[in-house]
């Protein structure tokens, strides 16, 4: 999807790979000043909010930030539908028909009814998962196909609607919740001057980490300079050739090979063995010899060990995980929405310059 945007920040759920690592109640949130207010009493002694701080005010302000991103996201989603039912509706008055004439233009000339064969060969592929012979399920899954394929050719014409326009988004950024994130360390892309850093954990098995690519690519498109990104490993248990892979980009990034070897694995995240591992190698010109003798020492294993530390102590439980200024985000977000949240990290950052100016 294409989109032509300019970002306009007012003010300042997670979609990802989930780590293994690691009697009814009345809840009632207190303001913050009131840190006396008895919330139980065992005996008749009372257990008072002030016990509990830190820790109770730390759960709640993770409970508000993870909503506050839900509510970001789902904003976003309907801003999507408003906009896509906006550039129809134009579309539609341009061409002087109704939007039902250009739909059946445009979306139903254009679909295809499925056949039987098409049927069948969805049916054949969850079988096990539909539990009902064919000839009940045939004419559900027939309508499925067809609307499937009926928005597949909306999409399609939205898109190339949205090329003709000017969109500008100015959905508000939430907070983000800031942890102490080390910006060294890692392979990295862009100056270490940037005013935005943004760190991200990454599993190579982890499909979700392959779709943050190009999402991350066009952001340092957009940002040049201005924007420094560090990739730090944390392979998930459940992923069995995610540690390997990991392990054998740290070699690669002693020659100064890491991210076409990075492309590399994420390319073929299905094929991660130590012969596939070996070949990336080749793909990218590295001294093969240099970089089995690499994976065959205790370096690329002590570098992926301290970069799984690091995540831990954030609380990092899936992946991919990022951190902007230090700024937590919850999952992969597209890329209107990671441009509201760097714009504010810009403004936040030209707001202490100016501050420390005066």
């Amino acid at each position: 999807m294409t989109y032509k945007v300019t970002v306009l920040v007012i003010g300042m759920s997670s979609w990802g790979c989930a780590s293994s690592h690691g009697g009814p109640v009345s809840v009632s949130v207190a303001p913050a000043d009131e840190s006396h207010q008895v919330l139980a009493t065992v005996g008749g002694v009372p257990i008072v909010r002030e016990e509990l701080q830190p820790d109770l005010d730390d759960r709640l302000f993770a409970i508000e930030e993870d909503s506050a991103q839900k509510k970001f996201q789902m904003t976003w989603i309907l801003v999507e539908d408003a906009i896509s039912a906006r550039l129809l509706t134009h579309e539609a008055q341009k061409r002087k028909v109704s939007v039902e004439q250009l739909r059946k233009d445009e979306i139903d000339s254009q679909v295809k009814t499925p056949t039987a064969e098409d049927v069948r060969m969805i049916y054949d592929l969850s079988k096990d998962e539909i539990g009902l012979p064919f000839d009940q399920v045939q004419e559900p899954l027939k309508n499925q196909l067809l609307k499937e394929r009926q928005r597949e050719a909306e999409h399609k014409l939205v898109d190339s609607l949205r090329d003709r326009d000017d969109i500008r988004y100015a959905i508000p950024a939430p907070p983000l919740r800031r942890f102490e994130v080390e910006k060294g360390g890692g392979a990295s892309q862009g100056p270490d001057t940037a005013a935005v850093t943004l760190v991200e954990y990454s599993d190579f098995e982890c499909p979700f980490c392959s779709r943050a690519r190009p999402i991350l690519a066009r952001l340092r498109e957009l940002y040049g300079d201005r924007l420094r990104i560090v990739f730090r490993h944390f392979p998930l248990p459940q992923h069995p050739n995610a540690r390997p892979a990991a392990e054998a980009s740290v070699c690669a990034q002693e020659q100064g090979k890491f991210w076409p070897y990075h492309d590399q694995l994420f390319e073929h995240a299905s094929a991660l063995t130590a012969e596939d591992l070996t070949r990336y190698a080749q793909n990218v010109n590295l001294d093969v010899a240099a970089f089995k003798a690499c994976r065959g020492s205790a370096r690329p294993k002590t570098e992926v060990d301290a970069e799984i530390k690091s995540a831990e102590r954030l609380g990092v439980r899936g992946t991919p995980a990022m951190f902007l200024n230090g700024g937590r985000v919850n999952g992969v977000l597209p890329v209107p929405l990671m441009q509201s949240l760097i714009e504010a990290e810009l403004a936040r950052h030209n707001a202490m310059l100016n501050g420390s100016s005066k």
